[in-house]
């Protein structure tokens, strides 16, 4: 698809946010319709590269999950990603971030790989173990009740909340890349959850 509309630059193929259902706990979430989803997902594409004889041009990053998506603060999508997709996948993906605090000017951003999440780094190490690399795909920091409204991009203090929690990232190891949402161009055609652009 990327040669025939002339880019030849793309080397990664980002498979993120399969949410077949609506929320964020385990319930809601419908595993038994979720990961058999994602799975049927995650091998059509690397088939059809291989059909492409393409599939070394390119490394698949999934299942780009959030980390702390379920209950007992970590991704059940990641674990059976780790577990049954390893000759699929060539990097994990996961979003982490979107901590909110009241404040930007609290000095509270840099704690946040950890003191203030400590879970964080016992996944890194178990991220490790798999030889792959482990990034960040989507990662930011907000205050409550300003997550998708402008107010939170113009904030004067929010850059240096990213700069602290980057640092925090940079400093911790073993996250082998990370992506800021505040730089992405997002949009949601539907109108959710920026209703108001």
């Amino acid at each position: 698809y990327t040669e025939c509309n002339n880019a030849f630059n793309a080397s990664y193929i980002i498979d993120q946010d399969f949410r077949v259902t609506e929320g964020t706990t385990i319930e809601k979430r419908q595993y038994d319709k979720l990961i058999p989803f994602i799975d049927k997902a995650f091998r059509t594409l690397d088939s059809a590269l291989k059909d492409a004889g393409v599939r070394n041009n390119y490394q698949i990053v999934g299942p780009c999950d959030s980390w702390r998506s379920d209950e007992n603060g970590h991704s059940i999508l990641t674990d059976y990603a780790i577990k049954n997709l390893s000759d699929v996948i060539d990097i994990i993906g996961n979003h982490a971030g979107y901590d909110t605090h009241d404040d930007y000017t609290k000095d509270v951003f840099y704690q946040f790989m950890t003191e203030e999440y400590p879970e964080i780094s016992e996944q890194i190490r178990k991220y490790e173990t798999t030889g792959k690399q482990y990034w960040y795909d989507e990662t930011n920091v907000n205050i409550e009740n300003t997550f998708g409204s402008h107010e939170t991009l113009i904030h004067p203090w929010k850059g240096v909340a990213l700069g602290s929690y980057v640092s925090s990232i940079m400093n911790h190891g073993g996250i082998n890349a990370f992506f800021l949402w505040t730089l992405f161009s997002e949009q949601w055609p539907d109108g959710t959850p920026q209703k108001e652009k």
